[in-house]
């Protein structure tokens, strides 16, 4: 079976406060989150493909483990789209 996406929160920390927010995230109240176990995801991952994989927070690219996400979602979904949804305020802070 083939779906249109997936969406993925890694973090409800965010260096922003919109007031437009739907996910009403700031630096206060913040957490980041590791991916799980790839062995659980394994045959949802044989059996369910989506179209593509959107990895997004609060603030993507404030989570540190954003390159496990990252190397999470290829690995179980390699020929998905991949996505990272940022606001881009810290990209210079990203290592390689």
């Amino acid at each position: 079976m083939t779906l249109k996406e997936l969406t993925i929160y890694i973090s409800h920390t965010c260096d922003l406060a919109c007031d437009n927010c739907f996910t009403f995230n700031n630096l206060n109240w913040g957490k980041n989150f590791r991916p799980p176990d790839l062995k659980k995801f394994k045959k949802f991952s044989e059996q369910v493909q989506f179209e593509e994989v959107f990895i997004l927070g609060g603030e993507a690219s404030l989570n540190p483990h954003l390159k496990e996400w990252m190397q999470w979602v290829e690995q179980l979904w390699p020929d998905s789209k991949r996505w990272v949804v940022t606001n881009g305020r810290n990209m210079d802070r990203l290592n390689q």
